[in-house]
């Protein structure tokens, strides 16, 4: 599925829901006020409350597209402050009525506004930047909806959430796992859009299943790749990247070979992949081949072998035999060692004679 074609149903998904509904959006006024005082009484408690309780279920019985941003707005919009009990108060609210909101959602009989609900409710929390809602956004990610599973990805992968996670605010201290874990068990089935947020979340989790998750997303690029039914090329230059910085980052190198192994054969079949497929793949799937193999040249590859590489060169001349040989010399050939394992202590298996191979694995014949 194209960019364009993703970018819609995310936004689709905002549109319309329920029924007609005589809600209004919840004063400000108030809740206003109270954002400015120093010091908070009951009362001031019982206005958060009632503004959270009031704006979600505007949120979730609204109609109008412009007014569900509007609902999903006034209450992200209000969730900093100073004053450390309104915050305490606005996250208590948050967690109570939201959550009591997804369960609504659960019940509503027809699948699409049952969707719509749902992912309109996963954009808020995501904007929340608030871990105690990875619970309800992890036991999401197996929803037999791409929408759903996107935004609950996207729940997971905020930034502010990972680390919240990293420095031990989560639920309960097992919960990071239990996400690696369930990410790890939902790679295969993923669409690249999806993939792309995961690697993002493996590379910025501080527990070793982190590292496990982003292997096996790299794995899945790379099977991919052999039999020719990638789609979003783009996107593996942010997974190079990622497995680049694990590589040449400080620290414990025990897992080196192993990303760098990973690295090199998804990069061959990027290149290869270009080279095979000048005639019969379109504009745009070149041009993000090109994109990453350049790309990842300019960010990467010196890091990585302390020398430049002449890939782009070769590409603005079409010389691909030059191309070719490029890659022999840094990823290696049948005959020769490339620089990258000999640097980082990796091959590429057996071939069937068991023999250890010096040469990424060939990407077969387009299909």
């Amino acid at each position: 599925m194209c960019r364009l074609k993703w970018g819609l149903l995310v936004i689709l998904a905002a549109f319309p829901v329920l029924r007609h509904s005589n809600l209004q959006a919840a004063s400000t006024g108030h809740i206003d006020n109270v954002r400015k005082k120093s010091v908070l009484n009951d009362q001031d408690k019982k206005i958060i409350d009632d503004f959270v309780r009031e704006s979600v279920n505007a949120l979730i019985n609204e109609k109008d597209f412009t007014n569900i941003a509007r609902h999903r707005d006034a209450i992200a919009s209000r969730k900093d402050n100073k004053q450390v009990q309104y915050v305490n108060q606005f996250k208590e609210s948050t967690v109570s009525h939201i959550t009591k909101a997804f369960e609504t959602a659960r019940n509503i009989k027809q699948a699409k506004n049952q969707t719509i609900v749902t992912t309109n409710l996963l954009i808020l929390i995501d904007k929340l930047d608030n871990v105690q809602f990875a619970i309800l956004a992890k036991n999401m990610l197996d929803d037999k909806n791409a929408i759903v599973r996107y935004w609950a990805v996207k729940c997971l992968a905020n930034p502010e959430v990972i680390n919240q996670l990293n420095s031990g605010e989560a639920p309960n201290p097992g919960l990071p796992k239990e996400i690696t874990t369930k990410l790890i068990n939902i790679v295969p089935k993923s669409s690249p859009q999806i993939l792309n947020i995961i690697a993002s979340y493996a590379a910025a989790i501080n527990i070793p299943q982190g590292q496990e998750l982003l292997l096996k997303i790299a794995d899945q690029r790379i099977a991919d790749y052999a039999d020719w039914s990638v789609k979003l090329e783009y996107i593996d230059g942010n997974i190079l990247k990622m497995l680049e910085n694990v590589i040449s980052e400080p620290g414990d190198k025990t897992n080196v070979p192993a990303f760098a192994q990973r690295f090199a054969q998804l990069y061959s079949y990027i290149i290869q992949r270009y080279i095979q497929g000048k005639d019969f793949l379109d504009s745009r799937q070149i041009a993000e081949l090109v994109t990453v193999i350049i790309e990842t040249e300019n960010t990467c590859i010196k890091n990585m072998v302390g020398t430049q590489q002449s890939f782009k060169k070769a590409i603005e001349k079409k010389q691909l035999n030059t191309l070719m040989d490029e890659h022999n010399k840094l990823l290696g050939s049948n005959t020769t060692q490339g620089q990258l394992p000999a640097k980082f202590n990796f091959n590429y298996g057996q071939d069937e004679n068991g023999s250890i191979r010096n040469a990424p694995l060939t990407l077969s014949d387009p299909k």
